[in-house]
């Protein structure tokens, strides 16, 4: 009886699916969790640089001092910027920034235009 291996088959190729299934659902999940961060990553990499390039284009706007343009958008390939100039406050011209991505996402940010030193003082991203 000790050495009988009746039913030893069963168990064992039971135990040995188990133990794969659950090292296929592991390296799923790890999968799924990159991916997620991989594309996570891409829109806020894609975000940053929409506002960016927007907060220089903005600032350009504001060193030739048009003064006409208070509002307009920018397209790019995965969204829409529209920005808004608003009047002067002593020296500091704020400009608010709206970013429409394709994706759903909008994030909203907004720059400070020092009209004295003719440059961009201050930026910020607000999701």
């Amino acid at each position: 009886m000790i050495h009988s291996q009746k039913g030893f088959t069963y168990p064992l190729t039971l135990s040995l699916l188990l133990i794969f299934f659950i090292f296929f659902s592991i390296r799923v999940d790890q999968l799924l969790t990159e991916r997620k961060f991989t594309y996570n990553t891409k829109i806020s990499l894609v975000q940053e640089y929409y506002m960016l390039t927007t907060a220089k284009k903005v600032e350009k706007i504001l060193q030739t001092g048009d003064g006409t343009t208070t509002s307009g958008s920018f397209s790019y390939r995965d969204g829409t910027i529209n920005y808004q100039i608003d009047p002067p406050s002593g020296s500091i011209q704020k400009f608010t920034l709206t970013l429409k991505l394709k994706s759903g996402e909008t994030v909203n940010g907004y720059g400070f235009y020092d009209t004295n030193l003719k440059m961009l003082t201050k930026w910020v991203e607000k999701s």
